[in-house]
């Protein structure tokens, strides 16, 4: 899925030809990684085992992820 995702990415940052639909891929899978970072104490309940500190780093990731991912989007939003 991630490999996918990059894909995108990378279709919308004009490295590689279009994909179909990147626009709307690209609104998606910016607003599953935004989602995970700001909704990992809605999670943390259905995974007891892990630690604050991977809901921490793994959220930070996400968070960070999906910032490069809006900021790239609109960046390019008028070339899509």
């Amino acid at each position: 899925m991630l490999l996918l995702w990059a894909a995108y990415a990378l279709s919308g940052a004009g490295v590689i030809k279009p994909l179909p639909l990147t626009r709307l891929a690209l609104i998606a899978i910016t607003a599953v990684f935004l989602a995970r970072a700001m909704c990992f104490p809605l999670l943390r309940p259905a995974f007891p085992e892990n630690s604050m500190t991977f809901w921490w780093v793994s959220s930070g990731i996400c968070l960070v992820i999906g910032l490069v991912h809006l900021f790239g989007l609109v960046a390019r939003w008028s070339d899509l």
